[in-house]
């Protein structure tokens, strides 16, 4: 079983502010093959940037909380209450809830 250069990604991750430390540079590489530098990553469905921000990540699960809520307002009526609270319970509040430990402290400047 071999690393797959190709789905490869090269993130660094750092709180160091620009210019306080440099950041070596360089690059590596696989099978001769470089690993392109990444600016942002997604690991496990976790939106992952350079300075460990979180405002990516809240973005991404808003909008995917923001699309399964308007799917499930437009296919049940308001007299499905019962079943929309279920709906809500077992398909948005997940997605919410899914990394809200890590950003959650975050700073507010940030999300």
């Amino acid at each position: 079983m071999g690393l797959n250069p190709s789905s490869s990604q090269h993130i660094r991750l750092s709180f160091k502010r620009s210019g306080s430390v440099p950041v070596p540079h360089g690059s590596y590489s696989i099978g001769g093959q470089k690993i392109p530098i990444e600016s942002q990553s997604t690991c496990l469905g976790v939106v992952l940037d350079r300075k460990i921000r979180w405002t990516a990540e809240v973005d991404a699960a808003t909008e995917k909380c923001r699309k399964r809520l308007h799917i499930t307002r437009s296919y049940f009526p308001a007299q499905f209450g019962a079943a929309k609270q279920m709906l809500y319970k077992s398909l948005v509040r997940p997605v919410a809830e899914y990394v809200c430990s890590v950003w959650n402290p975050a700073s507010h400047k940030h999300l």
